[in-house]
């Protein structure tokens, strides 16, 4: 790994054309369809959520949590996937002071789901392919009172994998193996090109939305996970009646107390599809009654033709 960080001496130049490394022109792998995240201070309103985990009100936690002095001294951050095989995270600081400003690289991140192409890079015959290719989400979540709260970067491989993960980015200037929390991947999940949701959900917990992406061939029907955003287990399993690739999950708040209420997924063959968590009660989670195995909407053109969402 040493070498994928930065250091070059195995790579090949033109004054040296025997060493075994391709030269690459930078040490940073292209960044194609990963979007930078940039988080600093955001305001979730979270302190407007009226949970009690234990003797724990979690609103009035949040409150203290971005009032903390670690919160306001950190530096903002941008996270970003590279084909490189890695997440990174970029101090943003800007300063009046140009020796202050950010740029300096403060972490990276290999997922498991790249790690075994990562020698492919190195290759003096090399081909571009992708890596961690997808746009991270950051927000913050709480993860039970032992834990409190924390700012996490939910990442995906987009184009170059299968799997979505979680760093624990509350303090991005020291961050250690401990703050990569879990990586999550599914014999029956394809390339994650979408961005992953993080909600507050009925149950009193935070959750990672993930769907099961787009196939090289179509699958046998399509699936959306709700991850436990403390250890990536699965709270809940959707499977739709669908052969197309699913793309982003969107979250929606019906009812104004910062709680997902509805999930929408779109289809590659038109299908926009409406799961509904109406109460804390799992078992209650899914397409509502009324739409029975339908879809919700189907997009066609003027010809009757399906329109791919």
């Amino acid at each position: 790994l040493k070498y994928l960080r930065g250091d070059r001496t195995k790579e090949a130049s033109l004054s040296n054309l025997t060493l075994p490394f391709r030269q690459r022109a930078s040490r940073l792998g292209d960044i194609v369809n990963s979007d930078p995240q940039l988080i600093h201070r955001q305001d979730f309103n979270y302190d407007h959520l009226g949970w009690i985990d234990g003797s724990v009100d979690v609103g009035d936690a949040y409150a203290a949590f971005r009032a903390s002095t670690p919160y306001l001294n950190r530096k903002p951050l941008i996270v970003v996937g590279a084909n490189d095989g890695m997440l990174h995270g970029f101090d943003a600081s800007i300063s009046a002071t140009p020796s202050l400003n950010g740029g300096k690289e403060l972490f990276a991140y290999a997922p498991t789901a790249v790690f075994s192409n990562l020698i492919k890079l190195t290759e003096p015959n090399y081909q571009h392919r992708y890596y961690v290719d997808g746009t991270p989400r950051v927000a913050d979540a709480w993860l039970g009172s032992a834990t409190g709260w924390k700012t996490l970067a939910i990442g995906t491989t987009g184009a170059g994998g299968k799997s979505v993960f979680a760093l624990d980015i509350t303090d991005p200037s020291n961050m250690t193996a401990s703050n990569v929390k879990w990586e999550f991947s599914h014999p029956k999940m394809g390339y994650t090109i979408g961005q992953a949701a993080l909600v507050a959900l009925p149950n009193e917990k935070f959750g990672v939305i993930v769907t099961s992406g787009y196939h090289n061939t179509a699958p046998a029907d399509g699936r959306v996970w709700l991850l436990d955003a403390a250890n990536g287990s699965i709270i809940k399993e959707f499977t739709l009646p669908t052969i197309g690739g699913l793309g982003a999950p969107l979250a929606a708040d019906i009812n104004y107390d910062e709680v997902a209420d509805r999930i929408y997924v779109g289809d590659t063959l038109g299908n926009l599809w409406r799961l509904d968590l109406p109460t804390s009660n799992t078992a209650s989670w899914g397409i509502p009654a009324s739409l029975g195995t339908a879809p919700l909407f189907i997009a066609k053109d003027a010809s009757g033709n399906r329109q791919a969402i």
